[in-house]
């Protein structure tokens, strides 16, 4: 059996399986029927062979249906060479028309540059152009300052001819009289003074014609107005000085000028006026003048009208109390201070020690506070001075070994030792705007009292505000601040509290180390140590107000670090 194939199609192999598939059972069918023949069952046989007949018919039909399906495909794939073909084409038109762009791009670009050269170009002619303007204005300008100076050398020929004409006037003058002469004298004589004159004459006409000449050869020379830079170089040219370019007003008047010149004039000017011009300097005339000091001291140095009315008034007995009058009768100091009521304290400076307050200065600061310090309530900033019970925060500065605190919250306490204090008043000062009070009394400005009672601690507490050189001392009346040396202040300070410098070791090769700190002051109490993070021992020591001693293990570097603390604080 034929088996017919398309080309180019997707469904070649499955129309292959299908045409086999047929042929197998026509052959089936064939062999069916030889055996029923070889049986000799022929209805069988007859049967088997109209049953291939009709599967054979049914592989044709099929066979015909695979042409035809093989025969689309033909076609499909034919379209598809087309399609395929027609894309090509497609594309190389594609290519043509972008190589053609990149063409009319480059031409593009080469007709731009073209343009920028154009413009280039025009640029340069505009140029050109301001620079001729520029030519032609300062050619205009030239023109100008050669007119003007042209006119001013017509000007100038004008007078000369006209101081000609006169000296020409001036001759025929001196012909005139000559003839006059030459009628009145002798023939010989009239004759001799009219030569003389005729000489006068022609040598004022051979002058004016020289000066005109001069002046004329002068005005044509090229250097002289024509090309000058500018006006002040015409005016140097033409001899002038800075009296051209000067305005009438600054000069004087001829009126003026008579006026100063009689002033000189003896008869004008009395023998007080004489004295008076002739007076070497200021100070002379001051006392040809009779003046006093008075008149060369500033009117602010004396009192006004009204000022001297009021002193007038405040002795006038009407106007002054009785407590005045009799303040201002007493005799002496003494007797004034009496009637003011005060008492020995306001003659009597202050002794050492009055200050009952330590490091009031704010000069020691041991542990190093700076910036804004920021305390919490019993921290300590400055030597002797802690958070009150909000804490406190304060900034500082020095100025001139004046130190300033300025509390902006909270407020600083000191705890003054009884051991410092008497029973009686006291007064607190100090200089700034911040509040302060004595033990449990109010918070007030500079000038607070008190009540202390000796052997028993007080606090004294600052508030907000500025605060420097604050003072505690025995007394109703403040006196001036206690200025103590750094060193006494210090010392002071260490009795309540200490820092170490250097390190304090102690090494042995058997026994149990100790390293021992003495304290340079003795302190109040037995202090609170600190001991700093390079110390090295077991951690046992021994405390006295004067001495720490810190222990080590046997063989053991015993040490106290640099920076280690005693407090023995209030």
């Amino acid at each position: 059996m034929a088996i017919f194939r398309g080309t180019g199609g997707s469904g070649d192999a499955t129309n292959d399986v299908t045409i086999n598939s047929v042929t197998l059972k026509a052959s089936e069918a064939e062999a069916s029927a030889a055996a029923a023949l070889v049986s000799e069952n022929a209805a069988a046989a007859d049967l088997a062979l109209t049953n291939a007949d009709v599967v054979l018919t049914h592989a044709d039909e099929v066979l015909t249906r695979a042409d035809t399906v093989l025969t689309a495909a033909d076609v499909v794939s034919t379209g598809n060479d087309l399609a395929l073909t027609n894309a090509d084409v497609v594309l190389t038109n594609a290519d043509v028309v972008l190589t053609h762009a990149d063409e009319l791009l480059t031409r593009a670009d080469t007709v731009l540059t073209a343009a920028d050269v154009v413009l280039a170009e025009a640029d340069k002619v505009q140029t050109g152009l301001d620079r001729v303007a520029t030519a032609a204005d300062l050619v205009s300008t030239n023109q100008d300052t050669i007119d003007t100076a042209a006119d001013l050398v017509l000007t100038n020929a004008d007078v000369v001819l006209t101081h000609a004409d006169e000296l020409l006037t001036r001759a025929d003058t001196v012909l005139t009289a000559a003839d006059v002469v030459s009628s009145a004298a002798s023939a010989s004589t009239a004759t001799t003074q009219a030569g003389i004159a005729t000489t006068k004459a022609g040598e004022a006409n051979t002058s004016a014609i020289a000066a005109a000449a001069e002046l004329s050869t002068a005005a044509l020379k090229a250097n002289n107005l024509s090309d000058l830079a500018n006006a002040g170089t015409a005016r140097t040219n033409l001899g002038l000085g800075t009296a051209a370019t000067t305005a009438s007003s600054a000069y004087a008047t001829s009126t003026q000028g008579t006026t100063a010149d009689n002033a000189l004039v003896a008869s004008a000017v009395s023998t007080f006026g004489g004295t008076l011009i002739d007076d070497a300097d200021a100070s002379t005339a001051r006392t040809t003048l009779g003046l006093g000091d008075v008149a060369t001291t500033a009117a602010s140095a004396y009192a006004t009208a009204a000022q001297g009315t009021t002193a007038d008034n405040a002795l006038v007995a009407s106007t002054v109390s009785s407590f005045g009058a009799t303040l201002i009768d007493d005799a002496n100091a003494g007797a004034a201070r009496t009637t003011l009521g005060l008492g020995t304290a306001a003659t009597t400076v202050a002794l050492a020690g009055s200050n009952k307050l330590i490091n009031g200065g704010f000069g020691v600061n041991q542990r190093a506070v700076s910036g804004t310090v920021s305390l919490a309530a019993g921290a300590f900033g400055h030597d002797r001075f802690k958070g009150g019970a909000s804490g406190c925060t304060y900034t500082f500065a020095t100025s001139e070994n004046v130190t300033t605190i300025d509390i902006s919250a909270g407020s600083l306490i000191q705890v003054v030792e009884g051991i410092n204090l008497q029973s009686g008043t006291h007064t607190l000062s100090w200089t700034g705007t911040a509040t302060a009070k004595i033990g449990g009394g109010s918070l007030s400005a500079t000038g607070v009292t008190g009540t202390a009672t000796g052997g028993t601690n007080l606090n004294i507490e600052i508030s907000t505000g500025t605060v420097s050189l604050i003072q505690l001392e025995e007394g109703s009346v403040a006196s001036p601040f206690e200025h103590l040396t750094y060193a006494s202040n210090l010392i002071e300070c260490q009795r309540y509290f200490e820092s170490l410098g250097a390190s304090v070791t102690d090494y042995s090769t058997s026994g149990t180390q100790q390293a021992q700190w003495f304290f340079k002051v003795e302190k109040r109490a037995t202090p609170t140590m600190v001991y700093s993070g390079s110390s090295i021992g077991t951690g046992q020591d021994s405390i006295s107000t004067d001495v720490a001693t810190y222990y080590a293990g046997a063989s053991t570097n015993a040490r106290i670090g640099g920076g280690s603390t005693a407090s023995s604080e209030l």
